[in-house]
């Protein structure tokens, strides 16, 4: 059921028009040929080949369309829930599990990138999926996964997903720790130290030779010196100490409760504590000597701190954007539910275990649907920022007359670019602008009309100085994401005034401004 509200009440967001990075990556997927998808030469192809191969595969099945392209991300995030929920059902009792699928489908990013043609689906799937099988894998036979299905899952998920790394060494070590509750429950006995190091050995050879295919044929390649130094300063302790601790937890705290209000920061700050004090907790106890909290510390705890390394060693951005930290959720659900487990514990001797009967299940179940269905009503009150670049080109392609030129500025071209062969229309006259192009494009110079021109302004002027006829078209983007832009956005109806053309027409959508521009008549003479 909170699947069923969660899932289906994001679907009217999987026929949204692509944004930026979306249309850059559903470029390359659509590309000629295989190669030419993996090696984009149009923008930095940070995006995992697994990920691409699979899309690719999946479009040659459904047919092109900004549906099909979200398919993939949205089956991931479906699965994704389902493996926490197996994972949380096997760690906590019934209505901690409960609580904590609750809070994944009500999670804003999560729900966010299950609609986006983005790989960031995929880290959430990989991350639930490494959760569960060291967890089983630490409860010993007959709970424990098989040694190829380990192997499959490690091999391929470091193709559809970068961050699966970081889950390589907690399941290794999960392996090669005695199995946590196999001696105790009687069960067969726990392999000798020698069985579990001949176990591990190999499967960490097979996922380094995996791990290195990936960086020597795909990552290295597509690393260039732009996306490098984009991400020079989001990562940790780049900075001082003080700027990485702040950084770092409200990243976290924004990925646990969206910072979409002044109210929702507070949340988010007591959510991210509760995460430290059952990560603390299940520290102190694994110290302990408790082997559940060893299996946690292990399982969750320990594919947090080999991130935290990588990033710490420049090799992952995790100061800027939820995102990049969407594969961390399933430790920190985990690490949650940990912190709060006395006390509900201490509620349901409180109660005489109503919480945990049927009764309790049932109530506490609605409760999670109703809280679920309540935030989707919120989120509809927030403005919808998303970029329309289909809608803008549909107009285009209503109002514009043949022979009519049209300027795309440089943080539009990839959507404008995916959307005219998709919609099987372009304007007989285009001017690539070279202004305004985010991160990370490749050969820009090749693909500008003009690349000695640097600004938006002099490229205005450029544009409407080359235009024989009294009308022209412009399609920019807003800025809302892009502050260092707006000065120029908005100064573009006075830059073509000092040209000799004046606004005929001005559509806003979001995300996008088109300009519709007629020659202004000469003045009188006196």
């Amino acid at each position: 059921m909170l699947l069923l509200v969660g899932f289906v009440t994001r679907l009217g967001g999987m026929s949204r028009s692509l944004w930026l990075d979306e249309a850059w990556v559903a470029n390359s997927i659509t590309a000629p040929t295989w190669s030419q998808m993996f090696f984009y030469d149009r923008w930095a192809q940070s995006t995992p080949p697994g990920y691409l191969a699979v899309t690719r595969a999946w479009l040659g099945i459904a047919g092109e369309s900004e549906v099909a392209l979200r398919t993939v991300p949205f089956a991931a995030t479906v699965f994704s829930v389902i493996l926490l929920a197996l994972a949380l059902r096997r760690i906590f009792s019934p209505a901690l599990a409960i609580l904590g699928a609750a809070f994944a489908v009500a999670n804003f990013w999560l729900m966010k990138y299950a609609e986006q043609g983005k790989q960031y689906s995929c880290d959430l799937f990989m991350a639930a999926l490494f959760l569960w099988l060291i967890w089983r894998y630490q409860q010993g036979p007959p709970e424990r996964p098989g040694y190829l299905a380990l192997a499959i899952s490690g091999v391929a998920g470091v193709f559809l997903s970068y961050t699966t790394l970081f889950w390589f060494p907690a399941m290794l070590l999960g392996m090669v720790l005695p199995e946590a509750t196999a001696a105790a429950a009687g069960r067969l006995p726990s392999p000798s130290a020698t069985e579990r190091w001949t176990r591990a050995v190999p499967l960490g050879a097979l996922y380094s030779a995996a791990v290195l295919a990936a960086w020597w044929f795909f990552l290295r390649p597509n690393r260039t010196a732009r996306l490098v130094e984009k991400n020079s300063d989001r990562f940790l302790f780049h900075e001082d100490l003080r700027t990485t601790i702040t950084g770092f937890w409200d990243n976290v705290s924004a990925l646990l409760v969206a910072h979409v209000a002044w109210w929702a920061v507070w949340i988010s700050y007591v959510v991210a504590a509760l995460v430290a004090v059952g990560a603390m907790r299940a520290g102190w106890q694994a110290w302990q000597g408790d082997t559940r909290a060893r299996s946690l510390c292990v399982a969750c705890g320990i594919p947090l701190l080999t991130g935290m390394a990588m990033s710490a060693a420049g090799q992952y951005p995790l100061m800027w954007h939820a995102r990049f930290l969407i594969w961390m959720l399933p430790g920190f659900i985990v690490f949650l539910l940990y912190a709060i487990e006395p006390a509900w514990k201490w509620l349901g001797e409180l109660t005489g275990g109503w919480l945990e009967g049927p009764a309790g299940l049932i109530i506490l179940t609605m409760l999670c649907v109703g809280f679920t269905a309540a935030l989707r009503v919120v989120e509809r009150r927030f403005p919808d920022r998303a970029e329309r670049p289909r809608e803008a080109m549909l107009f285009l392609k209503e109002h514009m007359k043949p022979g009519e030129p049209l300027y795309v500025h440089g943080a539009m071209t990839e959507q404008f670019y995916y959307y005219r062969r998709f919609l099987k229309w372009s304007p007989e006259k285009i001017y690539w602008g070279n202004s305004g192009w985010p991160c990370c494009p490749i050969g820009v110079a090749s693909r500008v009309t003009n690349p000695a021109m640097k600004e938006l302004r002099p490229e205005l002027q450029d544009f409407a100085a080359g235009v024989p006829g009294d009308r022209l078209w412009i399609f920019v983007t807003d800025a809302q994401f892009t502050p260092e832009l707006r000065a120029g956005i908005e100064r573009i109806e006075r830059t073509m005034e000092e040209a000799g053309w004046r606004t005929a027409g001005k559509e806003t959508m979001p995300g996008l401004i088109l300009y519709e521009m007629t020659r202004a008549a000469p003045a009188p003479a006196e």
